[in-house]
């Protein structure tokens, strides 16, 4: 708790539980180079756990001495479709090396936000095969975070921390 409070919340921004858990669990997460994969109704706050979490770790420019000891996040966003191919992922992924080629004495950590994952395994493409691999934990560099309103298959799943965000609440 003493974690989100310290986190750049929008005004007027309910600070409900599901928000609450979605922040704490992307933090460590994403800091550790774990994937994961966010699961739940729209409205659960998923996209904007995500949102307040890059914008307040900022490196040494972080609003709160607490943040500046953290890595930068760099926001690498990819929009998931039933028309995806694994080349349009695969560039994804090639994009946030480039932030880890590119860096110098700044501490970065790209951060692929993939929102509507749930709508990429429709694809009959098939681009989230390009997953198994990069997600592996041994070869993972960067964060990941898959955004979906509902489960993937096991096999996408099995390659990162799954969390089913419950529906918001009025109190923590």
């Amino acid at each position: 708790m003493a974690l989100v409070e310290l986190m750049e919340i929008p005004d007027g921004t309910a600070n409900n539980r599901a928000l609450t858990d979605n922040i704490l669990v992307l933090f460590v997460c994403i800091l550790n180079q774990i994937p994961i994969i966010l699961c739940g109704k729209p409205g659960s706050s998923k996209t904007l756990a995500v949102q307040i979490l890059i914008t307040s770790l900022k490196g040494k420019q972080s609003n709160k001495e607490f943040f500046q000891n953290f890595p930068e996040l760099i926001h690498v966003s990819y929009q998931g479709s039933q028309n995806c191919t694994s080349e349009s992922v695969n560039q994804v992924f090639a994009r946030a090396d480039q932030y880890i080629a590119g860096k110098n004495e700044i501490k970065l950590l790209p951060v692929i936000v993939f929102d509507e994952i749930g709508l990429a395994e429709l694809s009959p493409y098939n681009p989230l095969k390009v997953l198994h691999n990069e997600l592996e934990i041994e070869h993972c560099r960067y964060g990941f975070v898959g955004l979906s309103n509902w489960r993937l298959d096991a096999g996408k799943m099995s390659r990162a921390i799954y969390l089913s965000c419950p529906d918001p609440d009025f109190e923590i």
